[in-house]
């Protein structure tokens, strides 16, 4: 399953689902990674804000304020 950039990968034989994104790789329960599905879902437009809103990597920062 694919919703975004988000994929969903269900191990019948471990009764697990895997989901992934370019941030986080996790195990759930079925139930588990329904209901976190359907969170990110209800979800989509807040998150994407907070993607662009997200403050710059320490490193730029710092090397700003030497120059500076």
């Amino acid at each position: 399953m694919r919703c975004g950039d988000i994929t969903a990968h269900l191990n019948n034989a471990a009764g697990r689902v895997t989901i992934r994104d370019h941030l986080f790789d996790i195990e759930l329960r079925p139930r588990e990674a329904l209901a976190l599905l359907h969170w990110l879902e209800e979800n989509e437009e807040q998150l994407q804000v907070l993607e662009r809103t997200r403050p710059e990597p320490r490193h730029s920062r710092r090397r700003e304020s030497l120059t500076a």
